[in-house]
């Protein structure tokens, strides 16, 4: 797999000496947080007025249409998941200037081809592009990416032009963000709970899943002698170390985000207290079940002192 940097020589942009890792993380941070505070920037933080909250009822389907970058995707999706009548077919605007008739032109026709086989009216349309949401769940283009030529749409609202067009008598307009945001379970139980904070819960949990499930199978086959004879006291400590080590990664990865609302001091004991005990309790549980003998080696000194009277000898 290439780094970033010989991708971008290879293309022909800029050159890996050229690029400056620390600066560009640095101006992507400004821009983000400007985008935040609704000041002027090169990455637009749109919010949006999609909720989670409703449940569709089984057996329900919706004609859903997916604007991206090179195709666009018409479809039916139903509840139990599962997607029928999908079609993919270039994405207006990338072959060449269109207008505007030309553009809703290509979705109205797709519309056409799902009508009637849908249980729900409304339509639902992934749009991959910079647009101002509106309370109603339409959206107004600012401006095209991704070489798009329909320069007569930007400033519309996509929705109400693609409803002039079809007759239909609903449609949802969400970002493609918004949309994969809204596809994962764990988001969606959390989003309404935590709101941005669920994304970083998401992942720290999913690093940590991810991590143990490793070390499971490691430890697994190491306690079947895989690794016998290999420096067998350092694969200990490494192989029931990597969990804990995987998950207070997790947690500092998102554990300041998770707590931006403390001072900083707060924030560093909590991140050091749950991922130093969480790294504690995975090496427990670990060498406990699958190395024993090591486990009460290692805790037998401790073990002593806590309880002088009845320690608990090393099993040979």
């Amino acid at each position: 797999m290439k780094t970033p940097e010989e991708f971008l020589s290879d293309n022909g942009f800029v050159t890996a000496a050229e690029i400056d890792r620390q600066a560009l993380i640095s101006s992507l941070l400004s821009e983000m947080e400007k985008g935040l505070k609704g000041e002027p920037s090169s990455l637009m933080m749109i919010p949006t007025f999609v909720g989670v909250n409703g449940k569709i009822p089984e057996g329900s389907s919706a004609a859903v249409l997916d604007a991206g970058g090179t195709n666009f995707r018409g479809g039916i999706v139903s509840i139990p998941p599962s997607i029928e009548e999908k079609c993919n077919q270039p994405m207006p605007g990338t072959k060449g200037p269109v207008d505007v008739d030309t553009f809703y032109g290509a979705f109205a026709s797709e519309v056409k081809r799902l009508d009637g086989k849908a249980t729900v009216e409304k339509i639902g349309w992934c749009f991959s592009y910079a647009a101002e949401a509106t309370s109603d769940l339409d959206a107004r283009l600012v401006r095209w990416t991704k070489n798009i030529e329909a320069p007569g749409v930007v400033g519309q609202y996509v929705g109400k032009e693609l409803l002039a067009r079809t007759g239909a008598k609903g449609i949802a307009v969400v970002n493609d963000t918004v949309a994969t945001l809204l596809a994962v379970p764990g988001y969606i139980l959390l989003v309404p709970v935590l709101g941005a904070k669920a994304v970083a819960l998401v992942t720290t949990a999913s690093i940590a899943l991810y991590a143990i499930a490793l070390l499971f199978i490691a430890c697994r086959r190491w306690a079947t002698g895989a690794f016998e004879g290999v420096w067998i006291t350092a694969w200990r400590s490494v192989l029931l170390s990597m969990p804990g080590c995987g998950i207070m990664l997790a947690v500092m990865h998102d554990g300041f985000r998770l707590l931006s609302g403390f001072s900083p001091l707060v924030q560093q004991f909590l991140v050091l207290a749950v991922g130093g005990t969480l790294f504690v309790v995975s090496w427990l549980m670990l060498s406990y079940f699958f190395q024993r003998h090591y486990y009460w080696t290692v805790l037998y000194p401790l073990l002593r002192k806590l309880h002088p009277r009845k320690p608990r000898e090393p099993r040979q």
